[in-house]
């Protein structure tokens, strides 16, 4: 598999979580609204890969199937997690460790954590 790196982000998520879709979608138009106010180009007001991996995949998805206890919905997160980790650049995976696996090391999270993370994400959890 490619590395997956900013330019490619988007289309990942689209591609792994189908439940990212909509939110995606709502960036995109809100993206396209800031470049036509402030007549610039669409790649200059593009939400970057810390707001993409919160909004979108934390707190859009993520968070939400974990607060749900929706266990097929958690485990695809866990799986994607386990990708990016494993197939992300460095910015990418950088953010993952900031913005995703800081939650899931949390007492809120952990013992999910136990039972789902992959090799990678169970590395990092456990020193």
């Amino acid at each position: 598999m490619p590395i997956v790196a900013f330019d490619s982000f988007r289309t990942y998520l689209w591609d792994h979580l189908p439940e990212a879709r909509g939110l995606l979608q709502t960036i995109a138009e809100e993206e396209t609204e800031e470049a036509a106010e402030l007549e610039v180009p669409l790649k200059e007001v593009e939400a970057g890969t810390y707001e993409l991996v919160s909004r979108v995949y934390w707190w859009g998805v993520f968070h939400p199937a974990l607060e749900r206890r929706d266990e097929k919905e958690v485990e695809r997160c866990y799986a994607v997690l386990e990708d990016l980790l494993r197939h992300g650049d460095e910015n990418l995976v950088q953010c993952l460790e900031v913005r995703v696996v800081a939650w899931l090391a949390s007492a809120d999270w952990v013992s999910e954590s136990r039972v789902y993370a992959g090799e990678r994400l169970r590395a990092r959890l456990i020193p």
